[in-house]
């Protein structure tokens, strides 16, 4: 079915798990890893598909947001989470190229989130995080000179109303 769409299958790494490709979109299969790490794809074979494990996932399945997408809704990670879940698994990646990219998308988002005021949602996450999860995007953030970001992510909320 996802073929007859226009997809184009592809299999990813040494690791062989499916991705399909399409001119406007990539769609991937991901499952949260749990456990030991392991290099092998996680078999669904209840879709004939094998998927990527992906560290942190709970990150991106706990807050989503809802956008239109060609005109269809699409649910997606809230950005704060995505900006996080990068910066998590970032150190965590062998290809230092999509290191560089996962770092890179976190920046562009957590800006974006700042320029419109609504930062506060990276900051109460960054908050609620187990302390070695805090640790590593603190080293991130360290690493990439964007000390203001730690500063921000640490703040309390005020309690006083605008």
């Amino acid at each position: 079915m996802i073929k007859d769409l226009g997809f184009i299958l592809d299999y990813k790494g040494d690791e062989g798990y499916l991705v399909f490709e399409h001119p406007e979109l990539i769609l991937e299969f991901l499952v949260p890893a749990r456990g030991r790490e392991r290099r092998k794809p996680y078999p669904l074979p209840q879709l004939g598909i094998n998927a990527q494990a992906l560290r942190f996932m709970d990150l991106l399945a706990e807050k989503t947001i809802q956008v239109l997408f060609n005109d269809v809704d699409v649910t997606v990670p809230h950005p704060a989470n995505f900006a996080i879940h990068k910066l998590l698994i970032a150190r965590r990646r062998r290809n230092r190229d999509k290191a560089k990219r996962d770092r890179g998308q976190s920046i562009s988002v957590l800006s974006s989130l700042q320029a419109v005021d609504e930062f506060e949602a990276a900051s109460r996450l960054y908050r609620s995080m187990p302390k070695t999860w805090q640790r590593t995007v603190k080293r991130e953030l360290i690493d990439l000179d964007e000390l203001a970001f730690i500063q921000l992510l640490e703040r309390k909320p005020s309690n006083h109303k605008k």
